[in-house]
């Protein structure tokens, strides 16, 4: 508003122009001639959707099965989804043609990977299983192969550890830390045997070394049992260093570490901290 404008107008009077908003719009789509009969063809060859093109009678109930499925006065045929939302059905010799469109144009996903060429196609069309043939068809795209390498190492097989011919000659063993206070301990060292599952508890403290952890494996493992041919551990930084591997190449024990993030290889004494 102008200075001109406000020294005009009369004192606590002001200036107000009524405007609307829109609270609802509506999408028009069309379809060509051409491209309808093509549709139409399609529809007529699918062995399914061929079904709900027929008027109903004795053998074929179509429309009694399959609710979802609604044929326009056009022909074409939409589902409706348990939101009300409505999606064209694609019939079988269109799909590649629909995911090629989506996923390969430039003015779509472009290459964009499984996610959003699934929500793009999911937004307008519906086929039965469509989340598999997305995710194959991207699997064969020629451009995203080469330009979308996998950089992680290849997957192999699981291995599973050997079961041992006798008892203590594979041990697996962990803390469980920060426990509360009792007797002046806070942590449990546990032991258990691969082949018998037979477990010792050894109560230590969270500040024990990696020498006082060596001490224990001696006088609760060595010593009653003797010295084993593996021990299965995780990363700990006790038993991980230097000591400790010189210890195991001392006495001819195999140091087996478990991998990052992945428990389930020292899963025997997991599941009996869990116990305990």
């Amino acid at each position: 508003m102008s200075d001109t404008l406000e020294h005009n107008l009369p004192e606590g009077s002001s200036v107000t122009s009524n405007y609307y908003t829109s609270e609802t719009y509506a999408t028009i789509t069309s379809i060509s001639l051409d491209e309808l009969e093509k549709w139409n063809k399609a529809y007529a060859s699918d062995p399914f959707l061929s079904k709900s093109l027929k008027e109903e009678d004795a053998e074929n109930d179509f429309g009694k099965k399959y609710t979802q499925y609604q044929v326009r006065n056009n022909g074409l045929i939409y589902f409706e989804d348990w939101n009300g939302n409505h999606g064209l059905v694609v019939p079988e010799s269109l799909r590649v043609d629909i995911m090629s469109e989506i996923h390969n144009t430039i003015t779509e996903v472009a290459h964009g990977g499984y996610a959003k060429t699934y929500n793009r196609i999911a937004a307008v069309y519906y086929w039965p299983r469509m989340s598999r043939d997305i995710k194959r068809y991207i699997g064969t795209c020629d451009i995203c192969q080469k330009t979308k390498p996998r950089r992680h190492a290849p997957v192999r097989m699981l291995q599973p550890i050997p079961i041992p011919s006798q008892p203590f000659k594979v041990v697996s063993m962990d803390f469980i830390p920060e426990l509360p206070e009792s007797d002046g301990y806070d942590n449990i060292l546990v032991i258990v045997d691969k082949l018998t599952k037979y477990a010792i508890f050894i109560p230590t403290t969270t500040t024990i070394t990696e020498k006082g952890t060596a001490e224990l494996f001696f006088w609760h493992m060595i010593a009653q049992y003797g010295i084993p041919r593996q021990v299965i551990s995780d990363r700990d930084t006790r038993w991980k260093g230097e000591f400790w591997k010189e210890i195991c190449d001392r006495m001819g024990m195999k140091r087996a570490l478990t991998t990052a993030y992945h428990s389930q290889a020292d899963g025997q004494t997991e599941i009996m901290n869990q116990t305990l």
